[in-house]
């Protein structure tokens, strides 16, 4: 069985991650497990935040990954003993 190709929910492009009920390409979480674990900050955009819908610029598509984790753990709040950081570790 052939996996089924999405839209990624963080950059757009087709992929077939599946993660936490959002479709989030590999690439967008390698993006965001490179720099949230490593704590590398990155240089603010050029266009303000205002960038398209692509994978050029690291900044905004690293934002557009924190969104996506964020409504992946709100999603999961009800769960018993939840722990936002230890959900953030093992994204």
């Amino acid at each position: 069985m052939e996996p089924e190709y999405r839209q990624c929910n963080a950059c757009l492009r087709m992929g077939y991650g599946y993660t936490y009920r959002l479709h989030v390409c590999n690439a967008c979480i390698a993006l965001f497990r490179r720099f949230h674990r490593a704590g590398v900050s990155l240089e603010t955009c050029e266009t303000g935040g205002n960038c398209p819908l692509d994978t050029r610029c690291r900044y905004c598509r690293y934002q557009r990954c924190l969104r996506i984790v964020y409504q992946i753990a709100m999603s999961l709040r009800h769960v018993r003993d939840y722990n936002f950081a230890t959900f953030i570790d093992r994204f």
